[in-house]
């Protein structure tokens, strides 16, 4: 399943990226559109939920590992609000689930609206 996303402005300074499907190669271009979409609220913070992702390979990791770097040098933080067991494992196996301060797996969906 090709990646899509979403942006979610949160609340002031806090902005959701929610993932769906794989963060794969074919995936990174479109992580990189959500992360543009979602700078443009000027976030001192980036959730990204990764709930809904079925598949991660090393180019997800690594946008990943790219996205945390960057923030850190203009000015926002990068944090894993959520995670799939698929992605966790993934992200813990390459070592950057700390970095990403990785929060519960599959939380529950908040309804819409």
């Amino acid at each position: 399943m090709a990646l899509s996303f979403e942006v979610q402005n949160e609340a002031a300074g806090r902005v959701l990226i929610v993932l769906h499907g794989m963060l794969d190669s074919h995936g990174v271009a479109v992580f990189h559109r959500a992360l543009a979409a979602a700078l443009e609220w000027y976030p001192s913070l980036v959730g990204v939920d990764l709930t809904e992702v079925t598949w991660i390979d090393s180019a997800g990791v690594g946008a990943l590992a790219a996205a945390l770097r960057v923030g850190g040098q203009v000015g926002y933080r990068l944090v894993v609000a959520a995670v799939s067991a698929t992605a966790d494992e993934r992200l813990r196996r390459s070592g950057l689930a700390d970095s990403l301060n990785v929060a519960g797996r599959e939380r529950p969906r908040r309804p819409a609206g």
